[in-house]
Protein backbone atom coordinates (compact mmCIF):
# COMPACT_ATOMS: atom_id res chain seq x y z
CA UNK A 1 0.00 0.00 0.00
CA UNK A 2 2.69 2.47 0.92
CA UNK A 3 4.46 1.87 -2.61
CA UNK A 4 1.15 2.29 -4.18
CA UNK A 5 0.46 5.71 -2.50
CA UNK A 6 3.92 6.79 -3.22
CA UNK A 7 3.34 5.79 -6.84
CA UNK A 8 0.20 8.07 -7.20
CA UNK A 9 2.44 10.87 -6.30
CA UNK A 10 5.59 10.04 -8.48
CA UNK A 11 6.11 13.45 -10.02
CA UNK A 12 5.55 15.41 -6.93
CA UNK A 13 8.47 13.10 -5.20
CA UNK A 14 10.49 12.77 -8.50
CA UNK A 15 11.09 16.68 -8.28
CA UNK A 16 12.46 17.43 -5.05
CA UNK A 17 16.09 16.78 -3.78
CA UNK A 18 15.49 13.65 -2.01
CA UNK A 19 12.56 12.08 -2.64
CA UNK A 20 13.44 11.76 -6.13
CA UNK A 21 16.37 9.22 -4.39
CA UNK A 22 13.17 7.43 -3.26
CA UNK A 23 11.75 6.98 -6.12
CA UNK A 24 14.71 5.46 -7.71
CA UNK A 25 14.91 3.15 -5.35
CA UNK A 26 11.06 2.28 -5.78
CA UNK A 27 11.78 2.10 -9.30
CA UNK A 28 14.60 -0.24 -8.97
CA UNK A 29 12.55 -2.83 -6.71
CA UNK A 30 9.23 -2.45 -8.62
CA UNK A 31 11.62 -3.40 -12.07
CA UNK A 32 12.81 -6.65 -9.95
CA UNK A 33 9.73 -7.66 -8.33
CA UNK A 34 6.61 -6.20 -10.05
CA UNK A 35 5.84 -5.67 -13.30
CA UNK A 36 2.67 -4.25 -12.86
CA UNK A 37 3.58 -1.19 -10.38
CA UNK A 38 6.64 -1.37 -12.81
CA UNK A 39 4.05 -0.47 -15.68
CA UNK A 40 1.74 1.58 -14.10
CA UNK A 41 5.44 3.70 -12.70
CA UNK A 42 6.29 4.33 -16.44
CA UNK A 43 2.97 5.58 -17.53
CA UNK A 44 2.90 7.94 -14.78
CA UNK A 45 5.95 9.42 -15.20
CA UNK A 46 6.87 9.17 -19.09
CA UNK A 47 3.75 8.04 -21.04
CA UNK A 48 1.53 11.08 -19.44
CA UNK A 49 2.92 13.81 -21.66
CA UNK A 50 1.93 16.11 -19.03
CA UNK A 51 3.83 14.81 -16.77
CA UNK A 52 7.08 14.24 -18.89
CA UNK A 53 7.20 17.66 -19.55
CA UNK A 54 7.21 19.14 -16.27
CA UNK A 55 9.83 16.25 -15.15
CA UNK A 56 12.14 17.21 -18.21
CA UNK A 57 12.53 20.97 -17.05
CA UNK A 58 13.51 19.93 -13.48
CA UNK A 59 16.93 18.41 -12.80
CA UNK A 60 15.26 16.09 -9.92
CA UNK A 61 12.57 15.17 -12.99
CA UNK A 62 15.90 14.42 -15.03
CA UNK A 63 17.65 12.27 -13.24
CA UNK A 64 14.57 9.95 -12.07
CA UNK A 65 13.92 9.86 -15.77
CA UNK A 66 17.64 8.62 -16.61
CA UNK A 67 17.66 6.06 -14.05
CA UNK A 68 14.60 4.44 -15.42
CA UNK A 69 16.25 4.50 -18.98
CA UNK A 70 19.10 2.94 -17.44
CA UNK A 71 16.56 -0.05 -16.13
CA UNK A 72 14.43 -0.40 -19.43
CA UNK A 73 15.65 -3.11 -22.34
CA UNK A 74 15.92 -2.63 -25.37
CA UNK A 75 13.32 -3.23 -26.57
CA UNK A 76 11.48 -1.06 -23.99
CA UNK A 77 13.12 1.88 -24.93
CA UNK A 78 12.84 1.56 -28.38
CA UNK A 79 9.00 1.12 -27.47
CA UNK A 80 8.62 4.13 -25.20
CA UNK A 81 10.97 6.54 -27.72
CA UNK A 82 8.43 5.86 -30.21
CA UNK A 83 5.26 6.49 -28.31
CA UNK A 84 6.59 9.60 -27.32
CA UNK A 85 7.84 11.12 -30.67
CA UNK A 86 4.25 9.67 -32.03
CA UNK A 87 2.40 11.34 -29.10
CA UNK A 88 4.53 14.46 -29.43
CA UNK A 89 3.75 14.70 -33.22
CA UNK A 90 0.04 14.15 -33.04
CA UNK A 91 -0.05 17.04 -29.80
CA UNK A 92 1.68 19.35 -32.47
CA UNK A 93 -0.54 18.86 -35.21
CA UNK A 94 -3.54 19.28 -32.84
CA UNK A 95 -2.35 21.95 -30.85
CA UNK A 96 -0.11 24.99 -32.48
CA UNK A 97 -0.45 26.99 -28.73
CA UNK A 98 1.30 24.10 -27.50
CA UNK A 99 4.42 23.76 -29.42
CA UNK A 100 5.31 27.31 -29.02
CA UNK A 101 5.03 26.75 -24.71
CA UNK A 102 6.78 23.12 -25.43
CA UNK A 103 9.68 24.58 -27.71
CA UNK A 104 12.00 25.97 -24.57
CA UNK A 105 11.78 21.98 -23.08
CA UNK A 106 11.50 20.64 -26.69
CA UNK A 107 15.76 20.43 -26.49
CA UNK A 108 15.63 18.73 -22.42
CA UNK A 109 13.12 16.19 -24.43
CA UNK A 110 15.35 15.65 -26.43
CA UNK A 111 17.96 14.42 -24.36
CA UNK A 112 15.99 11.90 -22.81
CA UNK A 113 15.05 10.44 -25.87
CA UNK A 114 19.28 10.31 -26.40
CA UNK A 115 18.60 8.59 -23.18
CA UNK A 116 16.26 5.84 -24.29
CA UNK A 117 18.58 5.15 -27.52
Amino acid sequence: KLIISILNNAVYFALQKYASNVIDKIAIVVRKHSPFLYKKLIEILILNQSNLRILVENKYGMFVLGNLAQLMSRQEKTTIKNLIINSNCNFFLNNSNYYSSFSTSNSKLSKFLCLLS
